[in-house]
Formats: C-alpha cells, structure tokens, sequence
C-alpha cells in the first residue's frame, strides 16, 4: 500500500535553490497538510504547478517539491480542499504575501 504525506515550507529569504533537496533540512514547516492527502497527489501537485507556470522538482521519482507564492499557496488550497474555507482560515493567518513557500509531496 502507498502512503501520502504532504505539507508547506516557509522559504527563507536567503535561499538561492528552494527546490534543492539539501533545503529540507533547514526548511521551517508552516503546515501539515496530510488531512488533504488523499485529495491530491504528486501527480496532482506537479499538474496543478504547470499549470500555475510554479516552479516544481521532483527530489525523487516519489518526492516533489513546488515553489509557490502566497497568492498562489491559497489558489492550490482552494483547488484541492474539500473544505477551502477551513483549510484556507487557519493557514492565512499564518503566511505573508512578501514570503515565497513550497508545497511538498511525498509517496511512500
């Protein structure tokens, strides 16, 4: 069986390769994002960033990482949640629109 997990990265503002995997490391985790897991997945992610023109890389063949805006951090939040308003009510509070953040997926 696979498993999902997903979740959102600040990134900070001295980053010069956000979609570098060696950033995981030193990323600050904004939200978990597992209760919309089952809604999207790597696929999804990596669709939805196309078509976005978001920056996306997959680390591995079961691991991407996409770069975001705050503007665009809700749309996808809007996109994938069955519940946007919830969702969207508790991570707005918490992001600034002069920040960049990742969106990661994972499958294992």
């Amino acid at each position: 069986m696979t498993y999902q997990t997903c979740w959102i990265e600040v990134l900070d503002r001295g980053q010069s390769e956000p979609l570098n995997p060696t950033y995981v490391t030193r990323a600050t985790k904004l939200a978990d994002l597992d209760m919309l897991s089952a809604r999207f997945s790597i696929q999804t992610l990596t669709r939805w960033a196309a078509s976005q023109g978001a920056p996306s890389r997959y680390i591995d063949n079961c691991w991407v990482r996409v770069e975001v805006s705050a503007q665009q951090l809700l749309e996808f939040l809007t996109d994938v949640s069955p519940a946007p308003e919830t969702v969207i009510k508790d991570i707005e509070t918490r992001i600034s629109q002069a920040l960049r953040y990742v969106i990661v997926a994972e499958e294992f």
